[in-house]
């Protein structure tokens, strides 16, 4: 399997499982166009209007390179504009299968109210979680990719509701992909509110580990930062902040509907 190039990324595959899992009538697919290009040699942040407000780390190399991921974030408060729209939380290792190892989390509005469900990645598998889940929670995804064995791992927990969902598998090994790390949101159009949403991140890709900013130190990575774009009009809908060497975290805001 051929990974997409660094420009097109992980998160227009996440607006896809999005797209062919809960909106197959509103999402607006995008291969990203590059609003800000920056050296790439050094692991600067290159900006890219897409369909998604994320960020996404991937290895410049091919090969068996291992990741581990640990994010934590709070279930946004939704604001329903219009029934059947939705958002999603989408937190992912990507390498040999599109999510090797990731979580999913909707909010879907029918009138004026909204409901929550989550769903797990493994292996290329999607798995519903049946457990309890509110605004304001404390969710924290830990994920694993050995790229040598093809051994994956995801655990979700709901340190709120104090519940968690883990699982392992096995999946195939690729020396002709990169690995990448994305988390970020998508969501339909018209896109409905959401609370700021502030996303933890501590990594590791290859021999780096750190938290979010300090991949920017690191030469073999690339860097995009995503923003949500309706391609119709060019309204930017949700922005991910922007992120410094310090930096342990970012905060994806809502900015108008469509």
């Amino acid at each position: 399997m051929q990974k997409l190039s660094f420009t097109i990324g992980l998160s227009i595959l996440l607006a896809f499982v999005l797209f062919l899992f809960v909106a197959p009538t509103v999402l607006v697919f995008s291969t990203g166009t590059i609003s800000s290009p920056a050296s790439l040699s050094n692991s600067k942040i290159v900006n890219v209007n897409t369909t998604s407000a994320d960020y996404l780390i991937e290895t410049k190399a091919f090969g068996e390179i291992s990741a581990k991921l640990k994010t934590t974030f709070a279930i946004p408060e939704v604001t329903c504009i219009t029934s059947g729209t939705k958002i999603g939380i989408i937190i992912a290792i990507g390498h040999y299968s599109a999510l090797d190892s990731g979580m999913e989390l909707y909010a879907s509005c029918s009138g004026s109210l909204s409901t929550y469900s989550i769903y797990y990645e493994l292996a290329g598998e999607q798995g519903s979680i049946s457990k309890p889940l509110s605004p304001g929670d404390q969710i924290q995804f830990v994920g694993t990719l050995n790229a040598k064995t093809g051994a994956v791992t995801y655990q979700i927990s709901d340190l709120t509701h104090i519940w968690s969902s883990k699982g392992s598998g096995t999946e195939g090994i690729s020396s002709v992909d990169s690995t990448l790390v994305d988390m970020g949101l998508v969501g339909s159009i018209p896109l409905p509110g959401f609370q700021a949403t502030n996303i933890g991140a501590n990594f590791t890709i290859g021999s780096h580990t750190g938290s979010i900013g300090s991949f920017l130190s690191v030469s073999s990575d690339f860097i995009n930062k995503d923003t949500y774009v309706n391609s119709a009009d060019g309204h930017i809908l949700a922005t991910a902040s922007t992120i410094t060497k310090s930096s342990t975290s970012f905060t994806i805001s809502w900015v108008q509907s469509s």
